[in-house]
């Protein structure tokens, strides 16, 4: 009987054993899924920061071409802006000699039409102490 017992405990200690060793198999393989899943999402992760990464270069890219032509612009704003000045300088001078040119002729003009009344006075005069 005593044999039939220690089987008896050895054989429920086993089987305890056992059902111990099957719930650390469950936990570990639950271990290894919960590892496997992360290291999955690390790589999602990775490969995310590494999308991020040529994304913000692009955008350094596209800003810095956006900055040169900004360059280009204000060059061509002000090469425009100096010659819009210069066109308005030379406007305004063209516009006095016009004036200075419309002045002088009215004065010639006037000149000559009070030159031209005087020899008609003159020949008139003449022309009457003739007859």
């Amino acid at each position: 009987k005593e044999k039939g017992r220690l089987y008896d405990s050895i054989k429920k200690r086993s089987t305890e054993n056992e059902a111990e060793i099957d719930e650390l198999r469950l936990q570990m393989r639950h271990q290894i899924d919960l590892n496997d899943s992360s290291i999955v999402r690390e790589k999602e992760l990775q490969h995310q920061i590494l999308e991020y990464k040529r994304k913000i270069h692009l955008v350094g890219i596209d800003l810095e071409h956006s900055r040169k032509e900004s360059e280009v612009h204000l060059s061509r704003a002000t090469k425009a802006e100096k010659e819009q000045e210069a066109s308005a300088a030379a406007l305004k001078s063209s516009q006095q000699k016009y004036e200075n040119a419309v002045s002088r002729f009215s004065t010639e003009r006037e000149e000559l039409k009070s030159h031209s009344e005087r020899e008609i006075s003159r020949i008139r005069e003449e022309s009457n102490n003739e007859i």
